[in-house]
């Protein structure tokens, strides 16, 4: 008989992250208007990635993000509130995409309720260490959408792109594990345990 509860095993800890939330709008560009902007500016690659979405995952193996975003991590605002002011990279070494967070981002997070979205406005609202960890040092990630009517797996390259928190990523480049969660045992497995949204 099938368990009611499936038990966490510790072996599978720190394999399965959601993707960070942004906590603003204002962080995302247009591809087109991104494109565009690192030909200008080839360096702003650092801090404006591809940002890959659930609708992506569920589209197409080609995985071609129709924005981009703004992600400046935990870096300072300014050089001078960093730990090493003369060697920390800080937001304000990308003026025009600290501009951009300013005028689209800032207005918004004044108005959080919490204190540190509005103090850190120019970061995102949860942060993407603990997963950057594990991923970052992988040829390969598996992904897949958080919401979807259909399991659908595909790999890519996890520095190439930023995770929406629509995505589930695992940390993992192990074409076995991707034969497993793609397979007909995990799906029944799956469907039996996840939540599903009511029917309205």
């Amino acid at each position: 008989s099938i368990p009611r509860k499936p038990s966490k095993l510790v072996s599978n800890r720190n394999i399965c992250f959601t993707g960070p939330e942004i906590l603003g709008g204002g962080f995302l560009i247009p591809s087109k208007e991104a494109e565009e902007l690192l030909k200008r500016k080839p360096r702003y690659s650092r801090v404006l990635l591809p940002y890959l979405s659930g609708n992506e995952v569920n589209s197409g193996p080609e995985l071609r993000p129709s924005r981009y975003v703004i992600r400046f991590g935990r870096m300072p605002l300014t050089k001078e509130q960093g730990t090493k002011p003369s060697e920390e990279t800080a937001a304000e070494d990308f003026p025009e995409l600290l501009e951009i967070a300013r005028m689209k981002v800032k207005p918004f997070r004044d108005r959080a309720k919490q204190s540190r979205p509005r103090n850190f406005w120019w970061q995102f609202g949860s942060s993407s260490i603990q997963m950057r960890r594990f991923i970052d040092r992988l040829s390969r990630v598996i992904v897949c959408s958080l919401t979807s009517k259909y399991f659908v797996f595909t790999v890519c390259e996890p520095t190439r792109f930023e995770f929406s928190i629509l995505t589930k990523v695992f940390a993992s480049d192990n074409w076995g594990f991707f034969g497993l969660l793609s397979s007909s045992i995990h799906d029944l497995w799956a469907k039996t345990y996840c939540s599903t949204l009511e029917d309205r």
